[in-house]
């Protein structure tokens, strides 16, 4: 569109004159303003002066454009287009309008964008288009949105529209586009509801639920500086309660609490080594030397685990998940692999890990509960196989 063109619309509505006002003021047809105005002709030279004169503005101020005037009359072309998108029903009739108006637009502009979100939003919601001429559109409009800069909004919807019509066999085109796994398995789930898939929602959203679960209370402490003892005594105390309170939480959905041979068996494990590194810390030695033996006990099982054994879970938030062994190792639910590394990474102090074990590496239980670890490793391989 030439830049007079919008200038024109934007005087004559600013001086609250019809088209055809202007042409019988200008003596030419209300047919050639309206084509001015749309930008399929340009006024003739001599005429310039003549529209300046009228609108009383300068021959360089018609004819210059400037950023300020470009953007009037981008949002006079968005505005248009909404208003007159918001009265039409038809949504083959209110895409098409959608689509004029952004071949008028900067591509990277977020008026542009904002159009590419409706009308994606129009093609996947109300069939405005068969599936096989809408499909290649949605992937090309969901491409821009998702590489442009600045619009974090317009990238999220975009990704949430493209899993949710994409076809299964092209979706990790666009898993890329997906922060982390936890937000890949949050569309997937949503993917699953939308598409009445349900056995396979409810199955994504146990997991998601599990991994959500794992997260609230990482066997991670703190960094403090070394020096700052203080800091490091309430770290300590902090991180026990954090431990209890996902004991209990755990504890909330097993109903045998007297078997460890359930699908908590792992991060329990890892909760009691938490602890124990905590206790050593408050210089708790006996309870800290309880709870590290309690870990030891449980990663014998979890290590030792036979191959034909399915732990599960009783209670309906995870009735369909379970950990089985499998080329990959234990896995939840089939897709959840068992991340945690094994227990002889924590023990193994000469290398740096868990400082706070390291006051008690020389003493004789310590050492017997490292070598018992030791004795892991082969089942540790082997899951890993």
């Amino acid at each position: 569109m030439l830049p007079i063109a919008g200038k024109i619309r934007s005087l004559r509505r600013a001086k609250n004159v019809t088209q055809e006002e202007l042409a019988d003021a200008l003596n030419v047809t209300f047919q050639s303003v309206s084509r001015w105005e749309t930008g399929q002709t340009y006024p003739d030279i001599t005429l310039v002066p003549k529209i300046a004169a009228y609108f009383e503005v300068t021959t360089d101020e018609l004819l210059v454009s400037d950023e300020e005037t470009r953007e009037r009359e981008i949002h006079e072309i968005f505005r248009d287009c909404q208003k007159a998108s918001e009265q039409e029903e038809d949504p083959l009739r209110r895409y098409e309008m959608r689509r004029k108006a952004l071949s008028a637009l900067p591509k990277n502009h977020r008026y542009a964008y904002r159009l590419m979100e409706l009308m994606v939003r129009d093609l996947i919601f109300y069939d405005t288009l068969p599936r096989e001429e809408a499909l290649p559109v949605v992937r090309e409009f969901c491409e821009t949105l998702l590489n442009q800069p600045v619009d974090l909004y317009s990238r999220k919807l975009a990704l949430s529209h493209i899993f949710d019509y994409e076809d299964e066999d092209r979706l990790a085109d666009w898993k890329k586009y997906a922060i982390d796994y936890s937000l890949e398995n949050q569309l997937m789930e949503h993917r699953f509801y939308v598409r009445d898939e349900y056995d396979r929602h409810n199955l994504q959203m146990q997991q998601n639920l599990w991994m959500t679960l794992m997260r609230i209370f990482p066997c991670h402490l703190t960094k403090i500086h070394p020096d700052d003892g203080s800091a490091e005594e309430r770290t300590a105390r902090e991180n026990l309660i954090a431990a209890d309170t996902a004991f209990r939480l755990y504890d909330l959905f097993r109903e045998d609490r007297d078997n460890d041979y359930d699908i908590f068996i792992e991060p329990r494990a890892w909760n009691w080594l938490f602890i124990a590194k905590c206790r050593f810390r408050l210089g708790e030695t006996e309870e800290a030397y309880d709870a590290l033996e309690k870990s030891v006990a449980l990663f014998e099982k979890f290590f030792t685990i036979p191959e034909d054994t399915e732990l599960r879970c009783s209670h309906y938030c995870f009735d369909l998940l379970y950990v089985g062994w499998n080329r990959f190792g234990l896995y939840n639910g089939g897709d959840m692999r068992s991340y945690h590394h094994n227990l002889m990474s924590a023990l193994n102090v000469e290398e740096g890990q868990w400082e706070w074990f390291r006051p008690h590496m020389h003493e004789e239980r310590f050492a017997a509960l490292r070598e018992k670890a030791k004795s892991f490793d082969p089942y540790r391989r082997r899951l890993m196989q």
